[in-house]
């Protein structure tokens, strides 16, 4: 699989991929899937609470020296939520992107 970073997300909705479809094989979900989920919160001043916080998100994957090329890649920028139909196309997923990463893509 070929991708490009940082990969497309909905417009509006901060999600992976835009379509709403498996993010690796592209199939419909059914409303069955596996979600890698994101997200950065901030306490309310005065209480113990937290809240979602109005910030851009990142994911990325950064090299100290391990990779040949030394590369860093931004996977998401600015999603909240990357959706799969199974945990077989998350570790698809995740393994075409350490080989990206790998070789400084």
């Amino acid at each position: 699989m070929k991708f490009t970073y940082p990969l497309p997300t909905h417009k509006t909705g901060g999600f992976y991929p835009p379509t709403g479809k498996c993010g690796y094989c592209g199939n419909s979900n059914e409303g069955n899937f596996v979600v890698i989920s994101q997200s950065a919160m901030e306490k309310i001043p005065g209480t113990n609470s937290y809240a979602p916080a109005d910030v851009i998100t990142s994911f990325s994957l950064l090299d100290h020296g391990v990779t040949k090329t030394g590369q860093g890649i931004t996977i998401f920028e600015n999603t909240n939520d990357a959706f799969f139909c199974s945990t077989e196309c998350l570790r698809n997923f995740l393994n075409a992107i350490v080989d990206d990463f790998e070789a400084g893509k």
